[in-house]
């Protein structure tokens, strides 16, 4: 099939360097590209499972921080008053 495509200038000179390191067409170097791209995408990613996170030791965890987001929780921690109730 054919389509016309508005490619950045430097994705089109990288297409078209590897199209002559490998002596393949543009049109196959971008088919393969392409496919490679939607073959990850429909793939479920690493990066959007949940973390699960396993205490290294028994101490009382402050309610107030139960539903808190790790960037949070890390300024919160820096907090000397809560590393003082905390006892670490």
């Amino acid at each position: 099939m054919r389509t016309t495509l508005d490619l950045p200038d430097h994705l089109l000179t990288e297409i078209k360097i590897r199209a002559a390191k490998e002596h393949r067409k543009i049109k196959d170097v971008i088919a393969e590209a392409l496919e490679k791209g939607l073959l990850q995408k429909s793939e479920p990613s690493s990066k959007n499972k949940a973390l699960k996170i396993k205490p290294l030791f028994n101490a009382p965890f402050p309610e107030n921080l139960a539903d808190t987001n790790f960037n949070h929780l890390a300024d919160t921690l820096e907090n000397d008053e809560l590393l003082s109730k905390l006892a670490l």
